[in-house]
């Protein structure tokens, strides 16, 4: 009889320790961190295209991940000297991954005068350029290093 009392509070101890170590809360992985460059809207004139060149720096260890897009601007309304525009369009590229020292190239070319390019990534190793390209002339007007803005997404 002691026998059976003590196997009886031996699993029924058992079966509490494993209930209590079960947990139902959830695991609060960290959300990764994407990193946007964006030229914000231009104005481009007769016969220029923004091209945005992405270079993977060295020490990116792997490929980076690389998506660009294309929106271009219309102008909707007009008053007291102040004009709004409206996207009338927008293009994603395929993601595409770049290895250490690679780079891609994107061309606006433009369906109206107002464009905006941003390049994604979630790697910190890339580096943007944005050059307004002179079709006529074959030659870059204006060039400038994008700042990445950091977003981190929950």
């Amino acid at each position: 009889m002691k026998r059976k009392i003590t196997l009886s509070i031996a699993l029924v101890l058992s079966i509490v320790l494993v209930s209590l170590i079960k947990s139902d809360s959830p695991v609060n992985a960290e959300p990764p961190q994407r990193f946007t460059f964006d030229t914000g809207v231009i104005t481009l004139g007769a016969n220029e295209n923004l091209r945005i060149t992405a270079v993977s720096r060295p020490g990116s260890g792997e490929p980076i991940p690389v998506e660009f897009r294309q929106l271009n601007y219309m102008q909707t309304v007009c008053g007291g000297g102040i004009c709004k525009q409206a996207v009338s369009s927008q293009t994603t590229s395929a993601p595409l991954r770049l290895a250490p020292n690679e780079a891609a190239s994107f061309t606006c070319v433009p369906d109206s005068v107002t464009v905006r390019a941003v390049v994604s990534t979630t790697n910190r190793y890339l580096r943007v350029n944005a050059i307004v390209f002179d079709t006529a002339t074959q030659r870059a007007k204006e060039t400038h290093e994008m700042e990445p803005v950091t977003f981190i997404f929950y």
